[in-house]
């Protein structure tokens, strides 16, 4: 897991093309092949007040504050996930319905996952993708529009192109993990696999 911040806008506050924001996407990829990176995301998706207890512990930091701000302020979580495992045909839809749900758990793409965020759009390296939408903070309603509007839009992109002005590389989020917080996330994984 390797949490990034991707700025959406060009400095002088044009959106990126779907050029720039393929580029940066695939510059997310490559810088996350190999992470020995704990997957911290895996607590977010523990029971809630184990979450929260974590998660104040985890906020002693100021490192980890800064960071956890970013996802804050974000308006949704983009994951890029490696394939499901496939074992069986037969049992490959379940594997995928799990993969949106939770990420396929702590083996998988579990800590791929900010339960935190209202909105993630999951996509697989396999070409498996989906939503994960926790309604809690927004009604169904607007989610649904903007799920038709992503679907309506991939049918007839904007093929626009824009000059590929040099773009910096998007800044990763760092973590400090105490082994209080490791602790954390070893339980967490445990409680997601049962």
């Amino acid at each position: 897991m390797r949490l990034v911040s991707l700025e959406v806008y060009n400095s002088d506050g044009t959106p990126l093309t779907m050029d720039q924001l393929h580029l940066q996407l695939q510059r997310i990829r490559g810088l996350s092949w190999k992470t020995d990176k704990e997957p911290l995301g895996v607590l977010t998706g523990d029971h809630r007040h184990t979450w929260g207890q974590a998660y104040s512990t985890l906020m002693r930091d100021r490192l980890n504050r800064e960071s956890a701000r970013c996802i804050q302020r974000s308006l949704f979580t983009v994951c890029l996930d490696a394939p499901v495992l496939k074992v069986s045909d037969e049992r490959y839809p379940s594997r995928v319905a799990a993969q949106m749900l939770h990420g396929g758990g702590s083996y998988s793409n579990s800590g791929n996952r900010w339960f935190d965020k209202t909105l993630q759009f999951i996509v697989g390296e396999d070409g498996v993708c989906g939503v994960l939408y926790e309604q809690a903070v927004a009604d169904g309603a607007p989610i649904a529009t903007i799920i038709d509007h992503v679907l309506d839009y991939c049918k007839d992109p904007d093929t626009a192109r824009a000059p590929m002005t040099p773009l910096p590389l998007p800044p990763k989020l760092y973590f400090y993990i105490t082994p209080e917080i490791q602790w954390d996330i070893e339980r967490a994984k445990q409680n997601l696999d049962m």
